[in-house]
């Protein structure tokens, strides 16, 4: 059908083929972007907001189409004013939204919106608990870091996001219970040693905390924050053994 009423605009009225393209090639690549993002089973999920710029290419359209067929309406006299006004209500609309991306909470929180049964909203979780988190509102931060981990599939990367989020708030035993699970979901994932070495290094049982470290160094020799603490740990058992 597309194609057909470009064949027509093309063949009788060459301002229905800009109103067409106007509408439909950010369209396509809207919806490419969302399947990425916002796909529910079989169905695309397309914010409404996305549209706004589509929308004067279907006024434009649909002004051609009136001209086509020729009825006693001067289109050219009301195209200019109709689609200025429609340009200036979508714009208005665009800057109404970008409003409430400057608040990073209530920008995930309109992007879980749109994504809340997308197979990709645990990434929209985990950046709204990290968001919490910068506010200060560590109850829902944990609750959506939480989420993240569960719907990601046993991505280990989301539950040691969690982990992290539990080392930073003092809470080591969480955060072991939380990377002892990682570890059963990618046995060689190198961050999982890491941040069990810092847990237990925290809790001052130096032992799994070297174990762990050794690991961490085994599987990425380049990191630098192993290094550090195998240092710190391995100077602190040869002074308790000459000691």
């Amino acid at each position: 059908m597309i194609v057909a009423l470009y064949l027509i605009g093309l063949r009788k009225n060459k301002l229905s083929v800009v109103g067409l393209s106007w509408f439909y090639l950010p369209l396509l690549v809207m919806v490419f972007f969302n399947y990425l993002f916002a796909n529910r089973g079989n169905e695309i999920l397309l914010p409404e907001h996305n549209l706004y710029f589509c929308y004067p290419g279907f006024v434009i359209f649909l002004f051609s189409t009136i001209s086509i067929m020729k009825l006693k309406i001067n289109t050219q006299k009301y195209l200019a004013a109709v689609f200025l006004v429609v340009l200036a209500f979508y714009a208005g609309s665009t800057i109404s939204e970008n409003f409430i991306w400057q608040d990073e909470i209530g920008l995930f929180k309109n992007n879980m919106k749109y994504n809340k049964d997308s197979a990709f909203n645990f990434i929209t979780y985990a950046n709204l608990g990290l968001a919490y988190e910068r506010a200060e509102k560590l109850s829902l931060a944990e609750e959506n870091l939480r989420l993240s981990a569960e719907k990601s599939g046993g991505n280990p990367y989301f539950y040691n996001l969690l982990a992290s989020f539990y080392i930073r708030n003092f809470k080591f035993d969480q955060a072991i219970k939380t990377l002892t699970y990682s570890k059963e979901l990618d046995e060689n994932f190198y961050s999982t040693y890491l941040l069990l070495g810092i847990s237990y290094a925290e809790k001052r049982q130096d032992g799994q905390a070297l174990q762990n470290f050794q690991k961490a160094r085994m599987l990425n020799p380049s990191n630098p924050i192993a290094e550090r603490y195998l240092k710190i740990l391995e100077n602190t058992q040869v002074i308790n053994e000459s000691g």
